[in-house]
């Protein structure tokens, strides 16, 4: 049997009761197991009376077998088993069959927009391309950072002065020189960093969902605040946040927005603490008592912050210990917080001291010093106590006073001590001075007018020129006198 197997041939007879052997061969796709059909076609004829055919069409009569290949005899052509390549995963294997290999390619945004890989059949050389175009929307971060803390001071103020304690006479002044030293100290708390993180989404089509962090150099995380988990496509978000810190340290502050399982997004911002945002009592003003306003001081101090001043203690009229108090204070801005420190310089203005003393010689034990009295600086008559002594003990002002005694018939006063003949006596300052009057009563009493009178120049016209004087000799002791004749301003009795 010759001709096509897959078609029928220009015709074979099969003898009756005889058959026909035909062998055939068919190129298949593949080795996917299949049936495998045979057909012989009968030619029809149709007979005449005289017996001549002619064609009355066809019958088929078919005869299936299945085709199987797993027992079928291989016959290599080429290579069993390759190996393959690939540009972006290397080698990917070694195969004798039919096989897929999956594998990932990470993609760096902005280093090409157009990703090519070939896969090559090293022993045949057969390769394969494909190139995938990237469009890359990275998010755009950007953030800031304000630091803001609260500052409060407080204020000390001491106050002093070269001397303490000053001697001055009556009349005398000094001048002294004080110090007004203040000084401010500082307590600083709230130290916060606060700001925005804007995050842009250039994608035209896709939210970006994101986690949004923050955290100040040091590990001092910030509490960030986002209106949603999503950035819009083509849209942007602004979250903030607020860091509490230890100090006002400068540091980073760093945002970091998480872009799903896709990529990680940074920007920082330094947190300058330049100065605090909020400060209590930074301001005071210093006054004192004696001198007035001294001036305004504001923390912290760079320059001046003693006030030095001489300030004239004196003159004083009266003799005593005198107290000038000055203090110094402060008042601050805020609050009306107040300090105050003082410093009292003590004056003493001595004073002179002058006591009277009375002694009575009389050979009359009724005659005491109780019967006398005297005046001081022309006062009023003041009685002496029955021992000699005066109920006053005057203290006075530097200077010279007259101490008098009325005059007592029978008895003579003399003056003596610190005072002179005319009962004046000087006492200065710190000094203390007695002045003792002696009475001696006069036996016989002798006034005046029975006193002798005598001329010397022979002329009886013009009066006798000298007076005796008696009086009682004190150191002597009583009834003992001196007669004394005198006439020391020429005068003519």
């Amino acid at each position: 049997c010759s001709g096509s197997a897959r078609g029928l041939g220009v015709g074979y007879a099969v003898p009756a009761g005889g058959n026909l052997v035909c062998t055939y061969q068919a190129v298949l796709e593949d080795t996917a197991d299949r049936t495998n059909t045979a057909t012989a076609r009968l030619q029809n004829f149709n007979y005449n009376s005289a017996g001549d055919p002619t064609p009355g069409g066809t019958t088929d009569f078919n005869g299936s077998a299945p085709v199987s290949f797993a027992s079928a005899t291989v016959n290599v052509v080429g290579f069993d088993t390759v190996n393959v390549t690939d540009d972006i995963a290397g080698n990917l294997g070694t195969t004798s069959d039919d096989i897929t290999w999956n594998y990932p390619d990470t993609y760096t945004c902005g280093v090409t927009t157009n990703r090519q890989n070939t896969a090559t059949i090293t022993e045949t050389g057969q390769s394969d391309t494909e190139s995938v175009t990237y469009n890359c929307y990275e998010l755009q971060v950007a953030k800031t950072a304000a630091a803001s803390f609260t500052r409060v001071w407080d204020w000390t103020i001491n106050k002093s002065a070269d001397v303490s304690n000053l001697t001055l006479a009556v009349g005398q002044s000094f001048a002294v020189n004080y110090d007004v030293f203040v000084a401010p100290h500082s307590t600083s708390s709230n130290f916060l960093a606060t700001g925005e993180i804007n995050v842009t989404n250039p994608h035209p089509s896709s939210a970006a969902e994101v986690t949004v962090t923050d955290v100040a150099a040091g590990g001092y995380p910030g509490v960030v605040s986002c209106p949603s988990t999503a950035v819009p496509a083509g849209g942007s978000m602004t979250c903030t946040y607020t860091a509490t810190l230890p100090n006002d340290t400068d540091r980073l502050n760093t945002a970091t927005v998480q872009h799903g399982t896709f990529a990680t997004y940074t920007a920082d911002a330094l947190v300058d603490f330049s100065g605090p945002t909020t400060e209590t009592d930074e301001t005071v003003n210093v006054n004192d008592t004696l001198k007035g306003f001294l001036g305004t001081q504001t923390g912290p101090i760079h320059g001046q912050n003693t006030y030095e001043y001489p300030l004239t203690i004196g003159p004083f009229a009266q003799c005593g210990t005198y107290q000038v108090p000055n203090t110094a204070s402060f008042v601050t801005n805020d609050t009306g917080t107040t300090g105050s420190d003082g410093h009292n310089v003590t004056v003493n203005v001595p004073c002179g001291t002058i006591l009277v003393r009375k002694v009575v010689l009389s050979p009359n034990a009724a005659d005491t010093p109780d019967d006398f009295s005297y005046t001081f600086n022309g006062g009023s008559p003041i009685t002496f106590n029955a021992n000699g002594t005066s109920p006053t003990t005057h203290v006075v002002n530097p200077g010279t006073y007259t101490i008098a005694e009325p005059v007592t018939n029978g008895f003579v006063a003399s003056y003596s001590g610190d005072c002179n003949a005319q009962g004046q006596i000087t006492a200065m300052g710190g000094e203390t001075k007695t002045c003792t009057i002696t009475n001696v009563y006069l036996t016989g009493f002798v006034t005046s007018s029975s006193l002798c009178t005598f001329d010397v120049d022979n002329d009886d016209s013009n009066g006798n020129q000298f007076r005796l004087l008696l009086t009682p000799d004190v150191q002597l002791g009583y009834g003992i006198y001196k007669l004394n004749a005198s006439n020391p301003g020429q005068y003519y009795y």
